[in-house]
């Protein structure tokens, strides 16, 4: 149990800036939490798929990230015409709402509403995942999850999302007049 860790954390919202960065929240960690934790801890932080754990939060973890993900590249592939057998990846287990959320996503009017929309969906999971373990691990684990979100949502921007628009309009722009040529 991580008693004081846990109640020494800010209280995280999902479009808020968080009051700790990863990097205080990595440190806070890293004598409180065994190596293999401190790992899980890391790659949730990163948003890196790992399924090489034992731990039950990050089974479960990286298991309904790749159904969310299948639920994505199914909706990709039909709004394309393409078959999408060849994106989805197995995973254990199986939560029910995913599919609704990432239906609900699409039919966004944007692509910011439809962001926000699946990470709420992940918000939401990684507190359901905290189950009875609310001073344990499976908490600290959601936090690192949530802490990422909210961070990547305190960084978004109107001018930031133009620039990113206009890069990826201009290379894909210029590999189709290299292909042309």
């Amino acid at each position: 149990m991580y008693y004081a860790l846990i109640s020494s954390l800010p209280h995280l919202e999902l479009e808020k800036e968080p009051l700790i960065s990863a990097a205080s929240f990595r440190e806070a960690c890293r004598s409180t939490v065994s190596a293999d934790e401190f790992q899980i801890l890391d790659a949730l932080l990163e948003g890196a798929f790992s399924h090489a754990t034992s731990n039950p939060f990050a089974q479960r973890w990286f298991a309904v990230e790749t159904q969310l993900r299948n639920a994505v590249a199914i909706q990709r592939a039909q709004a394309r015409g393409v078959d999408a057998k060849p994106f989805i990846r197995s995973h254990a287990g199986f939560v029910g709402w995913v599919e609704s959320q990432v239906q609900e996503a699409f039919a966004a009017d944007n692509p910011a509403e439809q962001e926000r929309v699946l990470d709420g969906a992940r918000w939401r999971l990684a507190e359901e995942f905290i189950g009875e373990d609310t001073f344990g691990f499976s908490k600290l684990a959601a936090y690192a999850v949530q802490l990422r979100l909210a961070t990547r949502w305190s960084r978004m921007d109107d001018n930031t999302g133009r620039e990113n628009l206009e890069k990826t309009i201009t290379l894909n722009t210029e590999s189709e007049a290299a292909a042309v040529n």
